[in-house]
């Protein structure tokens, strides 16, 4: 798997400059993944990740698995199953795919575990393409 290029300061892909995560994704056609920890930036309750910062990295790595099949789309829906609250600095393996092409609509979905395999959180996103909104 190649490691996929970052796009300016992305919140949470950018270039070390940027204040966000920098999320390292890797893929290929087919799938995208990443390793991580999040550190207090990312804190919600004391001591655990915010669930909008997890629903964010799915995002972002669904929304790569599309576009890793050339389809430049951006999130129309998404959804988040929390299974387990995941603690500052656990590591954690994220994983998401492109599932379905339908017209300028896509699917995806994702997950991110913790790393003895315990699963935090799973995400479905619709994405619609925007390709007009990009630059080639």
């Amino acid at each position: 798997m190649m490691r996929l290029p970052s796009h300016g300061d992305c919140f949470l892909c950018g270039s070390t400059a940027s204040p966000g995560v920098g999320l390292a994704l890797h893929g290929d056609r087919d799938s995208v993944s990443a390793q991580l920890a999040l550190d207090e930036r990312a804190q919600g309750a004391p001591g655990f990740v915010h669930g909008g910062a997890l629903a964010a990295i799915l995002d972002e790595a669904m929304t790569a698995a599309c576009w890793a099949r050339g389809r430049k789309v951006m999130v129309a829906r998404l959804e988040v199953d929390y299974r387990q609250p995941v603690p500052l600095g656990a590591q954690l393996v994220l994983e998401a795919r492109c599932v379905e092409e339908i017209g300028r609509r896509c699917s995806a979905v994702g997950q991110i575990r913790l790393l003895g395999g315990l699963v935090a959180c799973v995400g479905r996103s619709t994405l619609v393409a925007v390709s007009a909104r990009f630059p080639p």
